[in-house]
């Protein structure tokens, strides 16, 4: 398993890339859904969110070397030489990531081997890179490195952006109440 050092050390030349892929697809995402942005349910906004990010990032990591990408029933991978397998989630405000319940996520954040190793190899390390937003749900709160394994951290989260100041308005859309039932005039 990396140390938090291996970690910072192996991660520090993709810092700027992550930090533009995850921002722009925040901007992205708001430039998009700004009209209708209260009607779409929060796992469809994450859903959405994260499929900006992957992109971006793949985009941004295409010429990086021993950068690969993987998807293995739905679930997107991201691997960074043979040390780190990393999947991007939205973060809670413990910087766990939020997670569907299913054997695939449960193995992941258990340290759970997902490839062959040799005996003188040592196994990949599982590790989310995640994101957080503020209070009104406007902009990137920050952007981090986590290792879980089960319910603890294995080392404290690494932060990529702290508190950024990415602009973006969201128009308010005005709640209409529906009427409560059908409204009889008296005669």
């Amino acid at each position: 398993m990396l140390t938090r050092t291996q970690a910072e050390d192996l991660f520090r030349p993709y810092h700027s890339a992550i930090r533009h892929a995850f921002v722009t697809a925040i901007q992205q995402y708001f430039e998009v859904h700004r009209s209708h942005l209260a009607k779409i349910h929060e796992r469809t906004k994450a859903s959405y969110i994260n499929d900006l990010i992957f992109r971006n990032l793949v985009d941004a990591l295409s010429s990086a070397p021993n950068v690969r990408t993987e998807e293995i029933r739905g679930q997107r991978r991201l691997w960074f030489g043979d040390a780190a397998c990393v999947r991007l989630k939205k973060l809670d405000r413990n910087k766990r990531p939020k997670l569907n319940a299913s054997q695939m996520s449960f193995d992941f954040l258990y340290q759970a081997t997902v490839q062959l190793t040799l005996p003188d190899m040592q196994p990949p390390t599982n590790l989310f890179i995640g994101y957080t937003l503020n209070t009104t749900r406007t902009a990137i709160n920050g952007v981090y490195i986590v290792c879980i394994n089960g319910d603890v951290f294995e080392w404290a989260p690494i932060e990529i952006l702290e508190n950024a100041a990415v602009p973006t308005p969201v128009a308010l859309i005005p709640s209409v109440a529906s009427p409560s039932g059908r409204v009889r005039v008296r005669q």
